[in-house]
């Protein structure tokens, strides 16, 4: 009987061990929400001993992938975290190339999570799964609407086309994102409205709400072409006009598609497909049906391929596109909007590549003189192709040009034409004489600019572009660094005023030659009106005539003479080139907004009520960010406890990532004022403040009123003075 007893407890035993070490394996668990399709999880194992979450990782060959040991699953019911013990296949915290195929499979080993645990939260940043079931279970997914009922519900005729093509209104854009999730989806993005009239592309802030709803009204001088910046998501772009609507109805689950498409460089990627509804739905799904071309980017044929070479093979890559624009053209019954905007943007593509070959094989004509792209030059011929566009009188050839405008401005043509474009140039101190004396050693090239500088100093030049090149491309830092010298340049142009040079008549005389010449060029009656928005947009953005380096007095008289010179004839044109130069050159100072842009702002200034604030804003990646930044360590450490000043610092986790960010603020704003605040919070200042670029400075007096919103550093120390500020 006692044998007995011991072999049924021997037995019992052993079924006991068994159930103990028993592992349970979770195929493809389900979950709620995931925030990228990089990763994805293919089986969970669960035993007494372990939890096994096994992954399959999809992306660009070459590249690399990271995984940290801070990466936890989190119980949803009580928050207890389990955090990784072991890595399979991979190391923590270290880069992962990935192989040529661009797909790894690893295993993360967590400890044995209790078996009463059914579901937990993957919180892996960009890579987060939410709700993911360990028991096999189904998950709740987010409430999802019908696509084909929202199209029907949104559905309104397009109202015709503008009486006026020129005209101020709102545009409002409302949009809802299927099957979104606020755990892991975007809370905000940014919305760029180009203006076709100056140049212009100033961000608006987007916040999407819980529900995946989000809207916007937008400011339209005329029917443009709006881009959504969905980060790692992708870009979307569509239609807007003046006073009219448009809904856009987007799908979580295609944002995380294309994302997956474009990190693997995968040639059918595609943005993600929307529907559209409101007064301009019918012209955007119109849009975003017609043909897309693969090829949108010459590669390297400016170096390999002579003018007449690279004009064949664009008309070669261009070939089939065209005739599936052709096609689409003529066999759909489309709105005649739509057929000439699509035409327009495919004879825009064609030229922006033939003007883009043109400027980058300028380079290589002054950095490889032997390159076979020179083996003949660019002559008038080539420009031909342009001539349809810029002989087209239709106001709607604006849209979109945005692709085009800069190209234009400053294409060759003029040269290739005997009419080269000449810079003005004011040649100040810019320490290179200093150096020199203080015995820097200059190499011949850099001899040759200081020869230059000496014998035109305090004057104003005209040169054309290769002259440019030729006496100002030395780097005076890298001089004084390689001498030894950086501190000695800081501290003598911390001495050095620059007068401010004015924009001299001729410089008007010149636009008005040009536009004479796209006139006879396009055998038009008129100027081109496709060529006076690109020389609007030059003059507003891109030719340095800004507040920090022209006198109002100066803008004034050079805008009197462009109104004379007839270089720009249409009036809407040359008034929204009036209104740039007033606001920019606006000496008011403004209120914060009492909406999530100011809130966030004052939230950072808050703590400095009374003083006089400049907000930096910067990032560790942006290399003219950090040299200002290290090139006034020795002004900021003399003001830190200045009573009516401060100086902060902001940036965004997006663009500084912690632990460079951290690196970077011990050694070198050690004991300063630095936020980096959510990507979110810091698109609604881009918004507020209407910058791309950084670094970018915004100054606000004792009470928090913005004196300026596009501050130039180096006034700091004059500007304050004029206010009664003293800096040491």
């Amino acid at each position: 009987m006692k044998g007995f007893l011991l072999q049924v407890l021997a037995v019992a035993l052993t079924a006991t061990a068994a159930r103990g070490s028993r592992t349970e394996v979770i195929d493809h668990p389900d979950y709620e929400a995931r925030g990228s399709a990089v990763m994805t999880v293919t089986s969970i194992e669960r035993s007494d001993t372990a939890t096994r979450m096994n992954v399959h990782i999809e992306y660009r060959p070459h590249f690399w992938v990271r995984m940290d040991s801070t990466y936890c699953l989190v119980d949803t019911l009580t928050d207890t975290r389990y955090c990784p013990v072991r890595a399979e296949g991979f190391v923590f915290n270290e880069q992962y190339w990935m192989p040529d195929e661009g797909t790894a499979d690893f295993t993360v080993v967590f400890p044995p999570i209790p078996e009463k645990v059914k579901c937990v939260n993957y919180d892996a940043e960009s890579w987060s799964i939410c709700g993911l079931r360990l028991d096999g279970g189904t998950a709740s997914k987010p409430a999802t609407v019908n696509p084909d009922e929202w199209s029907t519900r949104h559905e309104k005729p397009y109202p015709g086309e503008p009486t006026e093509f020129f005209q101020h209104g709102e545009s409002r854009l409302t949009g809802h994102i299927n099957g979104y999730d606020p755990r892991v989806g975007i809370s905000n993005f940014l919305i760029y409205a180009y203006d076709n009239l100056t140049g212009e592309s100033n961000p608006l802030s987007v916040d999407v709400d819980a529900d995946g709803n989000f809207e916007k009204t937008i400011k339209m001088n005329m029917p443009g072409c709006v881009s959504a910046n969905l980060g790692r998501y992708g870009w979307l772009s569509f239609y807007l006009e003046p006073s009219r609507d448009l809904d856009i109805l987007l799908d979580w689950e295609e944002m995380l598609r294309y994302q997956n498409d474009r990190v693997m460089e995968r040639t059918t990627a595609k943005p993600p497909i929307a529907r559209y509804g409101g007064e301009l739905g019918d012209i955007n799904r119109e849009i975003d049906d017609a043909p897309t071309c693969q090829i949108t980017w010459i590669g390297d044929i400016y170096k390999t391929m002579t003018p007449t070479e690279a004009s064949a093979q664009i008309d070669e890559w261009l070939r089939d596109f065209n005739a599936d624009i052709d096609g689409y053209i003529a066999g759909a019954s489309l709105n005649p909007l739509t057929k000439k905007l699509v035409d327009s943007q495919r004879k825009m593509l064609k030229a922006k590549m033939l003007l883009d070959y043109e400027m980058m094989r300028r380079d290589v004509r002054r950095e490889d003189s032997l390159a076979a792209s020179l083996r003949e030059p660019v002559t008038p011929e080539f420009f031909l192709p342009l001539k349809e566009l810029l002989s087209d009188s239709d106001p709607r050839t604006l849209v979109g040009m945005n692709m085009l405008s800069n190209r234009l401005a400053f294409s060759g043509i003029f040269e290739v034409n005997n009419l080269p474009y000449l810079y003005t140039v004011y040649v100040g101190d810019l320490g290179l004489g200093y150096l020199k004396e203080q015995g820097a050693t200059l190499t011949p090239a850099e001899e040759v600019s200081l020869q230059f500088i000496n014998e035109n100093l305090g004057k104003t030049v005209y040169l054309t572009l290769d002259d440019m090149l030729k006496y100002f491309t030395v780097n005076i830092s890298e001089i004084a660094r390689r001498n030894g010298m950086t501190d000695k340049l800081t501290a003598y142009l911390e001495n050095v005023t620059l007068p401010a040079p004015e924009r001299p008549c001729d410089e008007v005389k010149y636009a008005g030659k040009q536009s004479q010449f796209m006139r006879e060029f396009a055998g038009t009656e008129g100027i081109p009106l496709l060529w006076q928005a690109a020389l609007a947009s030059k003059i507003c953005s891109w030719s340095g005539m800004k507040p920090d380096n022209f006198s109002r007095e100066g803008i004034t008289l050079f805008l009197e003479e462009l109104n004379q010179s007839k270089a720009i004839t249409e009036p809407v044109i040359l008034s929204a080139v009036n209104d740039y130069f007033k606001k920019i050159f606006s000496t008011d100072s403004y209120e914060l907004p009492d909406d999530e842009r100011g809130r966030v702002m004052k939230v950072l200034i808050a703590p400095h009520k009374g003083k006089y604030v400049l907000v930096d804003f910067w990032s560790t990646g942006c290399g003219p960010c950090r040299y200002t930044i290290e090139h006034s360590a020795e002004m900021r450490k003399a003001n830190l406890d200045n009573p009516d000043f401060k100086m902060i610092f902001v940036t965004s986790e997006g663009e500084s990532p912690l632990e460079t960010y951290e690196k970077y603020v011990a050694a070198n704003l050690a004991g300063e004022t630095t936020h980096r605040i959510s990507a979110t919070d810091f698109n609604r200042l881009r918004d507020l403040f209407g910058f791309n670029g950084i670094p970018h400075y915004v100054l606000l007096d004792r009470d928090g009123k913005v004196l300026s919103d596009n501050f130039t550093h180096s006034q700091l120390r004059e500007t304050l003075k004029g206010y009664g500020v003293e800096l040491k």
